[in-house]
């Protein structure tokens, strides 16, 4: 692969990988923007508890 391919290759994919990472989520869900670039300071919640195969069912709260 020659470089021009190359770099022509890595230009578009890092074009692809901004748009589908930021501007995507921006155009379709604009209310949620601190879950896609939180503001500097702000800590983006993150779910609590393992969460995967083999880990146990979310309950719900006693009541």
């Amino acid at each position: 692969m020659s470089r021009k391919t190359l770099a022509l290759w890595a230009t578009i994919m890092i074009i692809v990988f901004t748009v589908t990472i930021i501007v995507y989520p921006l155009i379709y869900n604009p209310q949620n923007i601190d879950r896609v670039l939180p503001a500097p300071g702000q800590e983006v919640p993150l779910p609590s508890g393992p969460i995967g195969p083999g880990s146990p069912p979310a309950l719900p709260p006693a009541k």
